[in-house]
């Protein structure tokens, strides 16, 4: 339960610092919290041990299978390295919204 709050008071952050127009990031982050979190963690640096080789999201460089929004997008739909596909759980505006969190991510 504790992880659960320490999650939505993440999102809540990043979500702080979103304009209006972004709101598709704030609707990816509720996403990445429910889906995404438990691998990459809250912040989406992946520090934790999740039992596998999650990638820090924080570090666009650094991503294996490319930074790209193509990249990225089929890693969402397809899965990666033990990362499993959402393209059968997520609609495709969930998946655009998660990118769109990504990036919120990334350094300015």
């Amino acid at each position: 339960m504790r992880a659960l709050v320490l999650a939505v008071l993440f999102a809540a952050s990043v979500f702080a610092q979103t304009t209006k127009k972004d709101e598709g990031a704030v609707h990816g982050g509720v996403l990445f919290v429910r889906a995404c979190a438990g691998c990459h963690g809250n912040d989406g640096k992946a520090l934790m041990d999740a039992g596998g080789d999650a990638t820090d999201l924080t570090a666009p460089q650094l991503y294996r299978h490319g930074s790209t929004d193509a990249d990225i997008l089929r890693s969402i739909r397809r899965g990666a390295n033990g990362m499993p596909a959402f393209e059968s759980d997520l609609k495709e505006a969930e998946i655009q919204d998660l990118l769109k969190f990504i990036h919120s991510l990334w350094p300015k």
